[in-house]
């Protein structure tokens, strides 16, 4: 009785192990965290943006490749691939830089419809396509605001005079 007990049990073991192995992988959490300009355009223009994810898991996960799409102000604005693998490591952030294609149509229209405001609403819809996973896909999107620099304060600040403490005045 005690033997085939035994036989039932590492099986039962193994299945156990390997459930683990199957959880679920949460979807990171991204945000915006910068955009350049890197080309422009009359129809369209290369930009990149940098895009800060979040591991909520308790593993790395390695990426094989993002798409990424872009919206501001509720224009869909742009899309993006980057092919580039990395890794997230576990509940820790990366940031990546991911090249777009905007269209200048919709980019004119998102900076019409911002005028003189600071804060920008955007949206990013993507997938992150994962390395050697059960899962091949993992789906991420976000909607946030991000606020401009005031590009006042900032003419201002270049004005003033930097003043060295240990240089006697004249």
């Amino acid at each position: 009785m005690g033997r085939r007990w035994c036989l039932w049990l590492i099986p039962a073991l193994a299945l156990a192990g390997c459930a683990g192995l199957t959880s679920p992988v949460e979807p990171p959490d991204v945000r915006l965290a910068g955009f350049s300009l890197l080309e422009p355009g009359l129809f369209e223009s290369r930009a990149q943006v940098e895009l800060r994810f979040l591991n909520p898991n308790r593993f790395d996960i390695a990426v094989d490749a993002l798409r990424v799409d872009l919206a501001v102000e509720d224009i869909d604005l742009a899309e993006g691939r980057s092919f580039e693998p990395f890794v997230l490591p576990a509940r820790e952030e990366v940031v990546v830089p991911v090249g777009i294609w905007v269209q200048t149509s919709g980019l004119i229209d998102a900076l019409t419809r911002i005028g003189t405001r600071q804060q920008i609403a955007y949206r990013l819809d993507g997938e992150a396509e994962l390395t050697d996973a059960l899962v091949a896909r993992v789906p991420f999107e976000r909607e946030g605001e991000v606020r401009l620099p005031d590009l006042e304060a900032l003419t201002k600040f270049r004005e003033l005079e930097l003043v060295d403490p240990t240089r006697p005045s004249s």
